[in-house]
């Protein structure tokens, strides 16, 4: 059995910018006069599905392919039986099960698709649910999905008369560690951190 590790070096990186995207670009002068190079993959479909993206996308440009594109199918929910970043198919010129050792142009497409976080649709601005109570806010998001549901209170209240106690004031989304309001129709994963301020006495 092949160890995966191998195929990415010590620093973790694939040497790509973008991580997950590879392509090299030869010039036309020189594909005219240049026999059309084949390789073959180092292993066969089925052993790379279910693996993780990353050592998968490492062995495809070991194998020597120019043009490799890792998509996300975002499926990975609560419940799920994937694990995020699991490669769920792997095609080479739309073929999706080849053996070690067929031989395609290195020029082929290959597409790697894996699974990703379950996202979900944002479907108001934030200042949609001022003045509403925090309990009917929260049941809203975690109706819609949302898992990572927390509530702050804002302890200002004396009377009551003009903003009533458990009253919304802001939603916020946590992304990388940063509180910032919730914006109609963003794509949020659905274990994203959401923070709902109110107020109380």
């Amino acid at each position: 059995m092949l160890d995966f590790a191998v195929f990415v070096n010590a620093d973790n990186e694939l040497g790509t910018p973008q991580g997950l995207f590879y392509f090299e670009k030869s010039s036309t002068l020189k594909n005219l006069f240049t026999r059309k190079k084949y390789v073959g993959p180092l292993l066969n479909s089925s052993s790379l599905i279910g693996e993780h993206v990353y050592p998968v996308f490492a062995v495809l440009k070991q194998s020597g392919f120019k043009k490799i594109r890792c998509l996300p199918i975002a499926d990975v929910g609560p419940n799920s039986s994937s694990f995020v970043y699991e490669v769920k198919e792997v095609a080479i010129n739309g073929i999706t099960d080849f053996e070690d050792g067929d031989s395609f142009a290195e020029s082929a497409e290959v597409v790697v698709h894996y699974h990703a976080k379950l996202k979900i649709l944002s479907p108001q601005e934030m200042h949609s649910y001022r003045r509403k109570n925090y309990v009917t806010v929260g049941d809203h998001f975690q109706s819609l999905g949302f898992t990572n549901i927390y509530e702050r209170k804002i302890r200002d209240l004396t009377t009551g008369w003009l903003i009533k106690d458990g009253s919304v004031e802001q939603v916020l989304v946590c992304i990388d560690g940063e509180e910032q309001p919730m914006v109609k129709n963003q794509m949020y994963e659905y274990d994203t951190k959401i923070i709902i301020t109110y107020h109380t006495f």
